[in-house]
């Protein structure tokens, strides 16, 4: 029987406070919440890469082969990367790559830009 650890948003609002909160993982590539300048620090260091490689003109497969990745994971960034940023189509995100400047994850996973 696996163990489940209970955190302060597991709690009953009354009961909060006997439970520990949860540490900022600070291995997070992410921006702090509420913070996000632009769009596109919302989305963690992969999904930058694969949102600049569309902003470039790549297809899936191309992105794929760049980031040494399947195409099915770009996929899976990609669906992501829709839902975090509110959009449906890859020519909004596109515009939106190009509108943003540089604000993709270098490939040591910094902030580029400013």
């Amino acid at each position: 029987m696996s163990a489940t650890v209970r955190t302060h948003r597991d709690a009953p609002p009354a009961h909060r406070a006997a439970y520990p909160r949860r540490a900022p993982d600070a291995g997070d590539p992410r921006p702090p919440a509420g913070r996000a300048r632009d769009p596109l620090e919302l989305l963690t260091r992969r999904e930058r890469e694969v949102a600049g490689q569309v902003g470039r003109g790549a297809s899936n497969a191309e992105i794929a082969v760049a980031l040494g990745i399947g195409v099915r994971t770009v996929e899976f960034h990609l669906t992501n990367v829709y839902r975090k940023l509110d959009i449906a189509r890859r020519t909004q995100l596109a515009a939106l790559v190009a509108s943003s400047g540089p604000h993709l994850a270098t490939p040591d996973g910094r902030w580029g830009g400013s």
